[in-house]
Parts: C-alpha cells; sequence; structure tokens
C-alpha cells in the first residue's frame, strides 16, 4: 500500500495537470480496496485548513474525498520520535528535486517573456540547460527511490525514459554546444 503526503493529495485534487491526473490514478485503480493508500492524520489539518480559510469548499471537499481513501495513521509520541530520527537526505533530496524544476521552468518562461527569442542564437544553449535540469530531478528521484523506482509500475520509470528522450532531440547537446563555442571563437 503507498503512502502518501500532502504535496500528493494536492496534486491528485489538480487534475488539470499532468501528474495530478497520475496521482488521482492510484485512487481510482484501487476502488475494489477500501483504503488506496496510507498517510498520518496530521494531513486534515495540512490539507484542508488553507482552503477552508479561503473559503474554497470545493477545493476542500475534493481534499476530503482523497483524505477518506486513506487509512490514517495517528501520530503518537513514539512516531514523532522516529520522524525526529530520518536521515537528513530524506528533507533535502524534495527540495533538491524543486531547486532543479524551478531553475528548468525560469529559463524556459525567461526565454519565452524574451522578446524575438524564436531567433535568438543562445536558444539551443537553453534548450540544453532546461534539458539537463529536466534529467537531473528526475534522475535524483529515482536514485532516491532505489530499485523500486525503476520498475513499469512505477510512475518514476516513465518518468525517467520521457525525460531522457529530450536528450535525443535536436538540437542534440553536442551540437549546441560546439555551434555556441564557434559562434563565441568567430564573433568579433
Amino acid at each position: 500500500m503507498d503512502g502518501f503526503d500532502a504535496d500528493a493529495l494536492i496534486y491528485a485534487a489538480t487534475r488539470t495537470l499532468p501528474l495530478g491526473r497520475r496521482i488521482a490514478a492510484l485512487f481510482t485503480a484501487s476502488s475494489t480496496d477500501r483504503f488506496a493508500g496510507v498517510g498520518s492524520v496530521l494531513l486534515f489539518p495540512e490539507l484542508l485548513a488553507k482552503p477552508l480559510r479561503r473559503g474554497d469548499d470545493i477545493e476542500a471537499a475534493e481534499l476530503a474525498a482523497l483524505l477518506d481513501r486513506l487509512e490514517l495513521i495517528p501520530v503518537d509520541r513514539e512516531l514523532a520520535k522516529h520522524a525526529t530520527t530520518l536521515p537528513k537526505d530524506v528533507f533535502v533530496v524534495p527540495k533538491e528535486i524543486d531547486a532543479q524544476v524551478a531553475q528548468a521552468e525560469a529559463l524556459l518562461f525567461g526565454a519565452l517573456l524574451r522578446p524575438g527569442t524564436a531567433h535568438h542564437p543562445q536558444l539551443s544553449l537553453l534548450k540544453v540547460q532546461i534539458a539537463r535540469s529536466a534529467v537531473a530531478a528526475v534522475q535524483t528521484a529515482v536514485a532516491a527511490l532505489g530499485n523500486p523506482a525503476l520498475s513499469r509500475h512505477q510512475p518514476f520509470e516513465r518518468h525517467l525514459r520521457d525525460v531522457l528522450c529530450v536528450r535525443v532531440h535536436p538540437p542534440q547537446e553536442d551540437a549546441a554546444l560546439l555551434a555556441a563555442g564557434r559562434r563565441l571563437l568567430t564573433s568579433p
């Protein structure tokens, strides 16, 4: 049975995003079971406080419906103490992935907002750097999860295959770097 944290459930309630649809599918695919996964009772305040404060009853209802599909485990003193002994990587890895995705998004949106980007000579280098950030984000997640992430039953295996395909689409990294180097050396 899968364990879910607040971020995953927020994505699942946001079905307009591809990742949200994938996570939501985990809840519908296991509709024959009483529970689709496990979580902590702390998910209630984490998920419902903000939509209820904003008066967003629809979002609160969607999140509550997802919570109803989880076996919620109470947090006692022993479990809380155990959480303090978790390795630092448990908290660092998600932040590293966020940083890599944020870097790729910043480069992409920055390029899109720049006038005349469609014919900018540095566009190939932007594609290379965006691809590097995206690949690094998925590889970081897969490395943190270990061998189970490479199972075809897990979404990360598909994410890894998809993101690695960016390397073979033109301009490929070596050609883009070679062209940029030539431009730099031949420009007055």
